[in-house]
């Protein structure tokens, strides 16, 4: 403040304010002049400050206090802003082209992954200031930010891709009983009442608990406990959900309790659908067959292109004369064969990785039959059941084909499940699944293309023209 007069001793008074504002004022009436009067806009500004600033600002704080940049302007807030939303966008276009066909074969899977994508996007908008923060992160990447907001709008917006495809198949199994009927609508009204109630208990809950939290570290604590027992709840309830529709996992682990079973002259056969789910895991490969112990037996793939897949080496006739009456062939990737120079083509002792191709006019029938098969098949391939299976066929002794060939496995594993196919419907009917074409999710979304006509010289193994070239020869309806 300073103090100055005139010749006519009018005393002018000069001070500056708290946000380094000057003013002044004199004993002369006229002369008086404030930034305080009521029509300036400043009066908004210093009262907005005194309510929200802390006393003596920016004197008295440290210089990161607040959020934010003081160098960024309006348009580059902006930008951040459209680039996150198109990043956000072209995830949700790309997501459901992705995983949009395996929400409801994968319900269980999705359902957890989405409240994990949920929570990771929660843990990085938390660390992203602490994160700019650091000099040697920020100058190794200069778009830090930018890229951590494209990271977690993406992550947002899967998650609301797998949350609400999942949701809608989950809800649509608890709305259908195995006695009675249920009403979907009703059931989702019940659900957006319990999710109001649950929201708000949660803002009170976490009203009190920011409450409690008085430095960066209990924040951080706060944080990472409450997403750790988000997602170990969600985990237990996930797990407890047992559904009864089959998907290549559960369908797996349904025909190795149901062999298991008749091989010991167990009754019923077919195991409930209680049973597999306490077998069944979240996070596993679709592709996956397993065993009656839950261990992997072999890996399988549905729905593939033939002339992609087997390219390199040739499929013997015998399979197609073997699966003529089928809407599917099924052989080994070529990884899981060999050469060899004194009995031709032998399978190696690693895991069987196996390939099914679907024909024309396939149903969801043949997807479950296919399965069953290439399951079967990854049994006989495995030591432990290869002696206990393959032993008990004694109506397949006189085979021409040589018991352990590759050719040989396939034609067992066939004769198999075609013998106890219809049986395992049944069994699974009464074991109160759901077996019926439309629930069945053995393969998810439609394959790339299928079988036409498979033709052998001038005999035709599938339906198609004849030809004399003496190949087999391939045709595809590309979907």
């Amino acid at each position: 403040m300073s103090i100055d007069s005139d010749s006519q001793n009018v005393v002018h008074v000069f001070e500056t304010d708290e946000l380094h504002r000057n003013c002044s004022a004199s004993d002369d009436s006229e002369a008086f002049s404030s930034p305080w009067k009521l029509w300036n806009p400043d009066v908004l500004v210093e009262f907005l400050s005194k309510v929200f600033l802390p006393s003596g600002y920016p004197n008295s704080v440290s210089p990161v206090f607040g959020v934010g940049d003081a160098t960024a302007t309006a348009t580059h807030a902006l930008f951040l802003t459209v680039v996150q939303d198109i990043f956000s966008r072209l995830s949700t276009v790309i997501g459901a082209y992705y995983i949009g066909s395996s929400l409801v074969s994968e319900a269980k899977t999705y359902r957890l992954l989405a409240d994990v994508m949920n929570d990771a996007a929660i843990i990085l908008d938390t660390f992203m200031p602490l994160l700019l923060l650091q000099p040697w992160l920020s100058e190794k990447i200069p778009g830090l930010r930018l890229v951590a907001l494209c990271i977690s709008g993406a992550l947002k917006s899967l998650c609301g891709i797998a949350a609400g495809g999942s949701k809608a198949s989950l809800t649509l199994h608890f709305a259908t009983p195995i006695e009675g009927q249920g009403d979907v609508g009703d059931l989702n009204a019940k659900d957006a009442s319990k999710e109001t109630v649950t929201a708000l208990l949660g803002m009170l809950a976490g009203s009190w608990v920011v409450h409690q939290l008085t430095n960066s570290r209990a924040t951080y604590f706060a944080l990472f406990s409450l997403v750790a027992t988000h997602l170990f709840l969600n985990y237990i309830g996930i797990k407890g959900v047992i559904l009864r529709t089959l998907n290549p996992q559960r369908a797996s682990l349904a025909w190795a309790l149901y062999r298991s079973r008749n091989d010991a002259r167990i009754l019923p056969r077919a195991p409930s659908p209680t049973q597999v789910a306490s077998q069944e895991k979240i996070f596993r490969s679709p592709g996956i067959l397993w065993d009656v112990e839950g261990n992997m037996a072999g890996w399988c793939s549905i729905g593939t292109s033939f002339a992609a897949t087997f390219h390199q080496r040739p499929v013997p006739a015998e399979v197609f004369k073997l699966l003529s009456n089928e809407k599917y062939v099924l052989w080994y990737d070529d990884a899981s064969l060999l050469d060899d120079s004194q009995v031709g083509i032998r399978l190696n002792r690693e895991l069987p990785c196996l390939h099914i191709c679907l024909k024309e006019g396939h149903t969801s029938v043949d997807h479950l039959r296919a399965w069953l098969h290439a399951t079967e098949l990854s049994f006989l391939l495995s030591d432990g059941t290869r002696s206990m299976v393959v032993g008990g066929d004694t109506e397949l002794d006189d085979l021409q084909t040589e018991p352990n060939s590759p050719l040989g496995l396939l034609q067992r594993s066939h004769e198999r499940v075609k013998a106890a196919f219809d049986d395992f419907v049944s069994q699974m009917q009464a074991a109160a699944w759901d077996i019926s074409p439309v629930s069945i999710c053995v393969m998810a979304g439609a394959p790339p293309s299928v079988v036409t006509s498979v033709k052998m010289g001038s005999q035709v193994l599938e339906h198609g023209k004849r030809d004399e070239d003496g190949v087999v020869e391939d045709h595809r309806k590309e979907r």
